[in-house]
Parts: structure tokens; C-alpha cells; sequence
């Protein structure tokens, strides 16, 4: 018989001892991660389009292959990657907040956000593209990757205030 002060015994079948310690979740919902991830993509879309756009304008202007001298003037180098820039914009929109917003969320929650596993998801949708179009496949990766380190930038302390033991206090939210 346990004495009445005693605190009771832990059953070996309780979740605690159950669940192994690299599956233990955050006391955070999922919910704050994909919200906090949506406002980072709002940032980081045009932030990463506005990168993506530099390196497609810098590539168009030393490559030779649109003129005869082995260059593109800079005027039509950044109108072409201004171009590119605005398709990937409307192409890319969607696939943003649909797919790139909920996989930041659960790499946040998980503690798996880091600058790998970002590009690994910004450039997964291009990967899965080659076989179809490789110039899109290639504009896919281009962007995908840069608006992913861009949204990664931009959201990286915030989310990790989501997994300090006092971020509810912080937030205002007990």
C-alpha cells in the first residue's frame, strides 16, 4: 500500500514513457507554425522573386546566346528577367501558400528548418517538372529554391520563439 504522501507510480504504459523523446511535439499547435509560415511566405515570395529575377537578368547578361557581340545589353536583360520574373509570380503564387507554407510549418515544428531542407522543398516542384519541360523545371528550381531561403530568412527567429518554454509568455498568448 503507497503512503499517502507518496506521488503515485508512473505506468509503464502511460504516453510519457511510451513515446520516445525524438517524438515528443512541441507544446506550440501546428496551427501558430502554418500561420507564422503563411506571413513568412507573404514576405518571402516577393523577396526570393525579386532574387530570382537578379540572377536570371545577371545570367541573361553574360551569357552570348541572344545577340551577336556575345551579350545582352543590361536594358533588355533586366526586361527579360523582369518578364520571367512576373510569369514565375502568377505560376508560382499558388504552389506557394498551398504546398511551400504547410512544409516550412512542419520543418519548423519538427526543428527541422534549416537551409537544406528549405532548398530541398523549393526546388522539389522542379525536380518533379524535368521530365516534362526542362526550361520550366529549371525556372521552377531557380525560384522555388530562392523564395524558399528568402521565406526561411525572414521566418527563422520567429519560429524558433515558437519552441522556447516561455513563448507563450512572450506572444501574450496563456
Amino acid at each position: 500500500m503507497p503512503l499517502p504522501n507518496a506521488e503515485p507510480e508512473e505506468s509503464p504504459w502511460s504516453p510519457e514513457r511510451r513515446t520516445p523523446a525524438w517524438r515528443a511535439r512541441p507544446a506550440t499547435g501546428f496551427s501558430q507554425y502554418l500561420a507564422l509560415s503563411i506571413l513568412a511566405v507573404m514576405g518571402g515570395f516577393p523577396l526570393g522573386l525579386l532574387i530570382g529575377g537578379g540572377l536570371v537578368s545577371l545570367a541573361a547578361g553574360l551569357t552570348g546566346l541572344f545577340d551577336t557581340q556575345g551579350h545582352l545589353p543590361a536594358g533588355e536583360s533586366f526586361a527579360l528577367g523582369l518578364m520571367i520574373t512576373l510569369a514565375a509570380m502568377l505560376y508560382g503564387l499558388f504552389p506557394a501558400f498551398v504546398y511551400g507554407a504547410p512544409m516550412y510549418a512542419v520543418l519548423s515544428r519538427w526543428q527541422r528548418a534549416n537551409v537544406l531542407s528549405v532548398l530541398v522543398v523549393g526546388a522539389l516542384p522542379g525536380v518533379l517538372l524535368i521530365g516534362l519541360d526542362r526550361d520550366l523545371a529549371a525556372m521552377t528550381v531557380l525560384y522555388g529554391s530562392s523564395v524558399a531561403v528568402a521565406t526561411h530568412a525572414l521566418a527563422r527567429r520567429r519560429m524558433a520563439r515558437l519552441h522556447a518554454p516561455d513563448s507563450l509568455a512572450d506572444t501574450g498568448m496563456q
